[in-house]
């Protein structure tokens, strides 16, 4: 599943490139370990984003630059 769009505030942004994608496993051995993919994206406006699908609970979160 990759993103499609993006919201912030009233605003909603359509995503037009995945330029990487990459997934990061760690401290397993915690109660909740860190499982993400990330997508390095440009979007319809020509930002440039990363975001990243937590992948325990699901949710779509953006990485703060």
């Amino acid at each position: 599943m990759r993103p499609l769009l993006v919201t912030a505030g009233r605003r909603a942004l359509r995503v037009t490139r995945v330029t990487d994608v990459w997934e990061i496993v760690d401290e397993w051995w915690r109660d909740r370990p860190v499982a993400r993919r990330y997508f390095s994206v440009v979007l319809e406006d020509g930002t440039h984003a990363t975001l990243f699908r937590d992948l325990s609970d699901g949710g779509w979160y953006a990485q703060r630059p």
